[in-house]
């Protein structure tokens, strides 16, 4: 019996979709020419679920960009585990012990369904400051909006901590605009 074999169906091509940094925050203008420049200092990383990214007491060697998934940065005293926050697609993490060189005082683990990021290690930093210093001042911009919106929560949750132990609310005040 002759049967014609005929070749399987291609697989359809796999679009690789670059992801643009700092897409969420408005501030940061980034053409896809510098961002395709500045994603190739940085390397592509896929956690597993709750899996560590970064220690407690570890100096930041490495920042991370969340392309997809989230991290989950949790504190640990007295052998009581907390969750402190939750970075989200389109955030920066791990700037702080990053450029302070202080040990970290949460651990970062992969979400519920993983995480991937681009990693950018302080080698690769260094190279980027010396042969695109564009990129490296957008990146700069990128973590001091990255940082506001860290004080800015903290502000907010402090507010509603307040409101809640002692019933005064220093929200209003605290974030209205000058003359108001």
């Amino acid at each position: 019996m002759n049967t014609l074999l005929t070749p399987a169906a291609p697989a359809p091509a796999i679009s690789v979709v670059e992801p643009v940094l700092f897409e969420s925050c408005r501030a940061v203008h980034l053409s896809l020419e510098d961002n395709s420049r500045l994603l190739q200092y940085f390397e592509r990383i896929c956690f597993y679920p709750h899996q560590v990214i970064a220690d407690f007491g570890e100096v930041g060697e490495s920042l991370y960009y969340i392309v997809d998934g989230e991290a989950i940065l949790h504190n640990s005293e007295m052998g009581t585990e907390m969750e402190v926050a939750r970075v989200q697609r389109g955030e920066l993490m791990g700037e702080m012990s990053f450029f302070d060189r202080m040990p970290r005082l949460v651990q970062i683990r992969a979400g519920k369904y993983g995480a991937t990021v681009y990693r950018l290690s302080r080698e690769a930093y260094e190279r980027l400051r010396e042969e695109f210093p564009t990129g490296a001042a957008l990146l700069l911009e990128g973590v001091i909006i990255s940082l506001d919106h860290i004080f800015r929560r903290t502000a907010h949750y402090l507010c509603d901590l307040s409101q809640y132990l002692y019933g005064v609310t220093y929200r209003s005040s605290v974030f209205s605009k000058p003359g108001k």
